[in-house]
C-alpha cells in the first residue's frame, strides 16, 4: 500500500504545464487538439448507437413505448460521462486544466510578446465557450438550486403541498425506482445529445483554425490505428 501511495503521489507531483515559447502553444493545442478528437468520435458513436435504439423501439411513431429502466441509463451515463470531459476541455479555466479557454486566455496574454496572433473568436464561439464554463459547474456539482427547481417544477399550490407532505412523512426515506422510462426519455436524451456535440464541434474547427495559424500552414488530421496499446501505470497488488 505504501508503494501505491507513492505512486499516486508521483502523479500529483508534475509541475504544472508552463508557457515560454510559441512551440509550447503548439504543442498544448496538438495535445488538446487530439483529445477533443478521440471524445468526439465516441460520442459519435454512441449517438448512433442511440439512434438504432430508438428506431428499434419506434418512438418516432410512439414517444409513449415503455423502455427499460437500464437502457436508459445506458445512454444517459455513456454520453453525460463524455459531456463532463468535454466540457472541461472546452470551458475550464483553472490552472492545471488543459482547455480551450484557458489556452485562448494564455495566447491573449502572450501572443504580442512570442509574435504570433491567433484570430479573435466570434461571438458565437466565445459564447459557447462560456457556456461550457457556466454549464460544467451544473453538471459536475449536485447544488441546492438543482433542489429548489425539483421542487419548484409544479406550480406554487403543488410545491407546498410537496414540501409539507416530505416534512411530515419525513421517514422512512423512499427512493424511487422505476422498471421501465417512457421513449420520451430517449428521445430527449438524443436532442440534447446531438446539440450538444454540434455545439462542441464548432469550438473544436476553432481549435484546428488556432493550430493552423500556430504552424503557419494548413492543419492535417491522420488517424493512425495501433493493433493494442499496452497498459503502463501503477501496479496493484
Amino acid at each position: 500500500m505504501g508503494q501505491i501511495n507513492e505512486d499516486v503521489q508521483e502523479i500529483f507531483n508534475y509541475n504544472v504545464f508552463d508557457f515560454k515559447t510559441k512551440e509550447d502553444f503548439i504543442l498544448y493545442l496538438r495535445y488538446l487538439i487530439i483529445t477533443t478528437q478521440i471524445e468526439l468520435d465516441r460520442y459519435k458513436v454512441y449517438l448512433r448507437e442511440l439512434d438504432k435504439k430508438i428506431k428499434d423501439y419506434g418512438l418516432e411513431k410512439d414517444k409513449h413505448v415503455k423502455i427499460p429502466t437500464l437502457t436508459f441509463h445506458d445512454f444517459n451515463d455513456k454520453l453525460r460521462s463524455l459531456s463532463y470531459y468535454l466540457l472541461n476541455m472546452v470551458g475550464e479555466d483553472k490552472e492545471g486544466i488543459i482547455s480551450y479557454k484557458r489556452f485562448r486566455k494564455m495566447a491573449d496574454e502572450m501572443s504580442e510578446e512570442l509574435e504570433f496572433e491567433l484570430n479573435e473568436l466570434e461571438e458565437e464561439i466565445r459564447l459557447i465557450i462560456d457556456q461550457c464554463s457556466n454549464n460544467k459547474a451544473w453538471c459536475l456539482h449536485l447544488s441546492d438550486i438543482t433542489l429548489n427547481g425539483q421542487l419548484q417544477i409544479h406550480n406554487k399550490e403543488m410545491y407546498r403541498k410537496i414540501k409539507n407532505y416530505v416534512l411530515i412523512h419525513n421517514n422512512p426515506v423512499e427512493i424511487p425506482e422505476y422498471d421501465y422510462y417512457e421513449g420520451a426519455w430517449l428521445l430527449d436524451l438524443q436532442r440534447k445529445s446531438q446539440i450538444f456535440y454540434d455545439t462542441t464541434r464548432k469550438v473544436f474547427q476553432h481549435m484546428k483554425k488556432d493550430y493552423s495559424v500556430l504552424i503557419e500552414k494548413s492543419i492535417r488530421i491522420k488517424r493512425k490505428v495501433y493493433e493494442n496499446r499496452k497498459y503502463v501505470g501503477i501496479e496493484l497488488e
